[in-house]
């Protein structure tokens, strides 16, 4: 049966922070989803983690490269994809029990293809350090394109994938994923805009 979102989860070397990361995206108060892991050639305890969630709950599946990557484990993600809409959570990120629930709502309510929430930054302990503040809730798609520089410089929107909830099918064209650089987000982002 064909999910609503598909996250994806791209990693490489990430047995400290995978199973915080999974823990946060199980306990989700929106249930209607699938758990795509990609494993970018791993060389530590990542592997053995994953799989043993996969065996504990059929909507993860597990997949493993070698290592190519951020940008390509997130294009196999979207390959393996059944979802309408994607999530990308790297894996030492770790996300807020009501995130899908709030951004799916949006969505269902706007019609957008994209939808953006905030973002808090933690330190090393997992306190909490700052918080992207979104001060427009919506905006206007005919102005983006004067405007990225200005939204982007006052966090209007921010350029990290894990912030967004993205129909999948602005994400069929995968020309944009030629080569994985530093940064890629912005660069997908804006394409994506």
């Amino acid at each position: 049966m064909m999910k609503k979102v598909s996250i994806v989860v791209p990693m490489y070397n990430s047995e400290k922070y995978i199973s915080r990361c999974l823990e946060s995206i199980l306990q989700q108060t929106f249930f209607d989803f699938e758990i795509i892991l990609v494993d970018d050639g791993s060389t530590d305890a990542t592997a053995q983690i994953c799989r043993s969630y996969v065996d504990k709950d059929a909507r993860i599946s597990y997949y493993y490269q070698e290592n190519a990557g951020p940008d390509y484990a997130r294009k196999k993600g979207i390959e393996e994809a059944a979802g309408t809409f994607l999530v990308f959570v790297d894996a030492d990120d770790y996300i807020e029990l009501s995130m899908l629930e709030i951004l799916y709502g949006e969505m269902e309510k706007s019609g957008a293809d994209l939808v953006c929430c905030q973002m808090a930054r933690a330190d090393a302990a997992g306190k909490r350090m700052s918080i992207t503040d979104m001060k427009e809730p919506y905006i206007d798609c005919n102005s983006v394109e004067d405007n990225l520089h200005h939204y982007f410089a006052t966090r209007y929107i921010n350029s990290s994938y894990g912030t967004k909830l993205i129909r999948k099918e602005l994400l069929k064209d995968y020309e944009y994923l030629k080569e994985s650089v530093i940064g890629e987000d912005v660069t997908i982002i804006l394409y994506l805009l």
